[in-house]
């Protein structure tokens, strides 16, 4: 039997990812394409409630730090897309742990969408959120896409996997599906865009509940 061996979270990068499990960025993927391709579903009131969102990031997205951008911003949109359902819900600050190619991976995550009610089961959809957007020694898409590869070993079924990572204003949709994995460009939330992104993740909430189905 091979010898598994644990690698600390802070020594992955999106290099050392692709290396060690043959990943492959693809520019275009059928399911990327069809989740941004999403319109949002909104009430006027709903509307009027994220331009006013929108303007408070606009003013304090350069001052807040990763809690108040979480708290004072991000939770405010998941709130409205209404996340948390009868067969599964948003689970905060979970660790995730799955053996992959004889190596145990484990990462912690700031939000996943997932079966289960005290501890998360089968993942769907992840949100990391990160405050910079000028210069760290972090890699947020390695931190996502490394919690994406444990889900998609535990994924029973093989579904592509779901993730998002947001630096300051930006949002990057991830996809991966089997070795490969796509990103979308950055939507900034103190434009328009905000829209977008409430409509890709009402999509991601279709798509989840659309594999119950299945």
């Amino acid at each position: 039997m091979a010898r598994t061996r644990s690698i600390p979270l802070e020594k992955w990068t999106i290099d050392a990812l692709e290396a060690r499990f043959h990943l492959e960025q693809v520019q275009e993927h059928p399911a990327l394409a069809a989740w941004l391709s999403a319109e949002p579903t909104l009430s006027k009131q709903e509307r009027e409630f994220l331009e006013q969102q929108r303007q408070r990031l606009a003013e304090n997205v350069n001052f807040w730090n990763e809690e108040e951008l979480k708290m004072q911003f991000i939770a405010q949109v998941l709130a409205l897309v209404e996340f948390s359902q009868k067969h599964y819900r948003m689970f905060f600050e979970r660790t995730l742990t799955a053996t992959v190619q004889d190596i145990v991976l484990s990462a912690k995550t700031d939000m996943v969408i997932a079966t289960g009610k005290s501890e998360p089961q089968q993942p769907f959809f992840f949100l990391h959120e990160y405050k910079c957007e000028r210069g760290s020694d972090n890699d947020p898409l390695a931190q996502v896409l490394l919690a994406m590869i444990i889900a998609y070993e535990k994924n029973e079924h093989k579904r592509p996997i779901y993730g998002c990572y947001v630096i300051g204003r930006n949002w990057f949709f991830v996809v991966l599906d089997d070795n490969q994995y796509a990103v979308s460009l950055e939507y900034s939330a103190v434009q328009e865009d905000l829209l977008q992104i409430v409509g890709i993740l009402q999509t991601m909430k279709r798509i989840i509940e659309r594999s119950f189905d299945a």
